[in-house]
């Protein structure tokens, strides 16, 4: 309610006017629109939300599980045969770093061989890598063989 007060003015006086407004039915619409838009928040911001959670399981926690899957394959069975069934047209710094580590394995049992492997799962037993433990000696046989013009005969075969 807005009450006009009562003024005089060059020798008129007025008298009190009383309005009154309902403003109930504005207050509603107000409350409804409100609420719709804060609906609407909610939605999209748990839409977003979840769409983030599965990019991120997509590009960063599946490919670090697969990471320590593969190095703890490695500490376990350095020469068990490692084979990692991802998208090779991804090129994100996930998929470089796995290639990466599996060639880094991948040398690691061409380097060691069998007596090598032992050793290296030996010093990896407890999730960490010591040298400090005393090596052992083995006995082993080495074969070189230089055939002449070996390369160039792979080169005029390989058109066949």
């Amino acid at each position: 309610a807005v009450e006009i007060a009562r003024k005089e003015l060059s020798g008129f006086s007025f008298g009190t006017a009383v309005l009154e407004v309902d403003e109930s039915q504005r207050l509603y619409d107000d409350a409804i629109y409100n609420l719709t838009t804060l609906s609407g928040l909610i939605v999209v911001l748990v839409t977003l939300s979840m769409s983030l959670a599965t990019s991120i399981r997509i590009e960063a926690v599946t490919p670090m599980q697969r990471m320590t899957w593969l190095i703890s394959t490695i500490a376990a069975n350095p020469l068990q045969q490692l084979k990692i069934s991802s998208d090779s047209t991804k090129t994100n710094e996930a998929t470089i770093v796995e290639n990466a580590l599996l060639r880094f394995g991948s040398l690691l049992q061409l380097g060691f061989g069998e007596a090598g492997a032992k050793i290296i799962s030996g010093n990896m037993k407890d999730g960490a890598i010591d040298a400090t433990l005393p090596g052992k000696v083995r006995q082993a046989i080495f074969g070189f063989c230089d055939i002449r013009n070996f390369t160039d005969c792979t080169e005029v075969l390989q058109g066949e």
